[in-house]
């Protein structure tokens, strides 16, 4: 296999202009993009910093597509449409390649497409990945090693 098909791995700043490149050749609206990791490793914080960085005034809707949020989903749809870019977060062990699989699936039963973008989004510092791994199954890999463990509410 080639390395043309392997995930780039960029800081969490640079991840915004990346993203951004991508979605440009994304032809149909809105981007839908996929952000995966295991919690504490900014997944949330990301996609409120996605919407200032890339939304820039258009309507993105962060959503849960696991079975307990499917209600959330469903209520979004509404302005999905209207939507310049779109995020899905599912919590997940890195290498896991079958959360990505059921995650996509889950959200093409609801809106009848596919996620377009897989992102990754790790604290190296709280979890050591198998990143040739994660290299494969993912399309852009965050580091965000400032990304700090919740406390107990």
């Amino acid at each position: 296999m080639g390395n043309e098909n392997l995930a780039e791995i960029v800081s969490f700043e640079e991840s915004f202009d990346r993203i951004r490149n991508i979605a440009q050749r994304i032809k149909h609206k809105p981007v839908v993009i996929g952000v995966y990791g295991l919690q504490n490793h900014g997944k949330t914080y990301f996609t409120r910093k996605a919407f200032d960085r890339l939304a820039k005034g258009s309507n993105p809707f962060s959503v849960l597509t696991t079975k307990d949020n499917k209600r959330l989903v469903d209520s979004h749809l509404g302005y999905f449409d209207r939507a310049e870019f779109y995020f899905v977060e599912a919590a997940t062990t890195p290498e896991r390649e079958f959360v990505l699989r059921e995650t996509n699936r889950e959200f093409r039963n609801i809106k009848g497409r596919d996620i377009d973008l897989n992102v990754l989004i790790l604290n190296p510092n709280l979890y050591k990945a198998d990143i040739g791994e994660c290299r494969r199954i993912y399309n852009l890999i965050i580091e965000n090693p400032d990304s700090k463990i919740k406390g107990m509410v």
